[in-house]
């Protein structure tokens, strides 16, 4: 079972690191009826693997207001038959196909040249491994038929529904897949360890546990509205067997045993597909009762009001609030950086690291909710503001992806290394620090009352901070030539700290090139 989990875990990481965004872009743009999500959802969840991984990516989604409840609904509905059909094809004997996908992965991560090449490598790995565990699964259960213990079990088990449901759901909410429980499950009525019945209830659990990872997943986001959804249908649809189960499990005692899980797999989630869909209206006003959204989130926007969209005075008002916001949150981030560069303080620089997905999702809501605006009905002049708004935060956007990636893992290098700056160089780099910071601040000014002078001053910080960043570079060279022992043990951070520092500075001068463009105060190059 842990190969089994550990190959589908390949599996899955490998096809979205090669496929996933061309999956997302097509999920995003193609969910515009119910059938075409349905669709949509079926087909990506059979290359991923995993209705889980559609769950999330249906989630985003639906917080950033791409795509309606009930069009992720839909596509969930989609995603539960597609994982049921790849639950068909691995039960079929494949298994002579373990040590050729083996082969063929190890080959694709070996000389493969870009990330699309090494995910379909770990994708056919997982896919040897997870053949090879189902041979293995089914040679591991061929005893048990003779076990009396776990027969006594098993007829235990059976004659309490309701128990059988609840155990299976445990399992595939433990190991956060449907898809694994129904094939163990299959092995075991191959092997003639569990009749039709509890095969049934094993099947039917495991639908109802592999809803439980998305919806724990999306609790107090605003995705959790399409994972609760998904939860109630397959719980409706796990009631309806427990009380039918005797009933049908008796007329299906002709079938092949090996094939009756997975058969029985398909025939649940086909079957929730044609209840729920043309219920999807009523469901989502449901849901939407039982789990309201609530107005601001901490990590989501607060200004950014539905409602003022119908004026675009009012709503780009409502942007450039959640804009400031987003200021205020890299200002954050600068600030607990220089303070882990002054301390030596791991939590700090992670406490910085940690605010920069709340950047990322401000100006995504930002940029989406002004997107949101027709330009056919803008002014000239709140088209131009627009435009800056979207601008300032996508400037703010790569401040916080440098410190992040870049500034944070440099200084904890430095923290875990144990080494010190020398005391000269140390004062270069948090007196460009403060230059920063200061900038940012003349920055902010500038996005609210677009002074020209103002954004000649900022845009001048470019060739300022260039001109320190020389200096402090030629002043620890000629350090390293004396021998001082700080300079010598943090050359390479001390450097790679002036040049990502340079580069926040240019995102925060950056943010004065709409004002002076308009003014026509720009030359096509600098090159004379």
């Amino acid at each position: 079972m842990s190969l089994l989990l550990f190959g589908l875990s390949l599996l899955k990481g490998g096809l979205e690191a090669a496929l996933g965004a061309r999956l997302r872009l097509l999920l995003a743009n193609g969910a515009d009826n119910r059938g075409q999500a349905f669709v949509l959802g079926l087909l990506v969840t059979m290359v991923l693997q995993s209705s889980t991984a559609t769950a999330a990516l249906m989630a985003g989604f639906v917080s950033a207001g791409l795509v309606s409840l009930v069009m992720a609904q839909a596509a969930m509905l989609g995603a539960n038959v597609g994982t049921s059909l790849v639950s068909q094809i691995l039960a079929f004997e494949l298994d002579w196909l373990s040590p050729v996908a083996l082969v063929l992965g190890l080959g694709l991560r070996r000389f493969g040249r870009n990330a699309a090449a090494e995910g379909t490598g770990n994708a056919a790995i997982g896919l040897a491994l997870m053949l090879l565990s189902l041979a293995l699964l089914k040679e591991a259960s061929a005893p048990l038929q003779q076990a009396p213990a776990f027969q006594v079990m098993l007829v235990l088990v059976e004659d309490a529904p309701v128990v059988a449901i609840l155990i299976s759901a445990a399992l595939a909410a433990l190991a956060a897949s449907s898809l694994a429980i129904v094939l163990f499950v299959a092995s075991l009525a191959a092997g003639g360890l569990v009749g039709p019945e509890l095969c049934l209830l094993l099947i039917a659990g495991a639908n109802l546990g592999g809803a439980l990872p998305p919806f724990l997943m999306t609790l107090g986001g605003a995705g959790r509205q399409m994972a609760l959804a998904n939860l109630l249908v397959r719980g409706v649809g796990a009631i309806a067997v427990a009380s039918c189960a005797w009933l049908i499990g008796a007329r299906l005692a002709w079938l092949d045993p090996a094939s009756l899980a997975v058969q029985a797999h398909i025939a649940f989630n086909l079957s929730l597909a044609a209840a729920a869909l043309p219920l999807l209206g009523p469901i989502s006003r449901l849901v939407s009762w039982l789990a309201p959204l609530r107005a601001s989130p901490a990590d989501g926007p607060h200004h950014l009001n539905e409602k003022a969209l119908a004026e675009p005075k009012a709503a780009i008002a409502a942007a450039m609030r959640e804009s400031l916001r987003i200021t205020d949150m890299v200002r954050q981030m600068l600030t607990a950086t220089l303070g882990g560069l002054r301390s030596a303080d791991e939590a700090a620089c992670r406490s910085a690291s940690a605010i920069d997905h709340r950047v990322d999702v401000l100006q995504e809501a930002v940029k989406l909710y002004l997107s949101r605006l027709s330009l056919d009905d803008l002014e000239r002049q709140e088209r131009r503001r627009v435009e800056d708004i979207t601008a300032y935060t996508i400037n703010l956007e790569h401040i916080g992806d440098v410190i992040q990636r870049s500034l944070v893992p440099l200084l904890l290098k430095n923290i875990r290394m144990g080494t010190r700056f020398s005391k000269e160089g140390f004062a270069e780099i948090e007196h460009l620090f403060e230059q920063i910071l200061g900038n940012l601040n003349v920055a902010e000014t500038l996005f609210l009352d677009g002074d020209i002078e103002l954004a000649r001053k900022l845009f001048s910080t470019k060739l300022d901070v260039r001109r320190i960043e020389q200096e402090s570079r030629r002043k620890h060279l000629e350090r390293l030539r004396s021998g001082d022992a700080g300079s010598l043990a943090t050359s390479s951070i001390h450097l790679d700290l002036l040049r990502d520092l340079k580069r926040i500075n240019g995102h925060i001068a950056s943010t004065a090139l709409p004002s002076l463009e308009r003014a026509g105060l720009l030359n096509e190059s600098r090159l004379k």
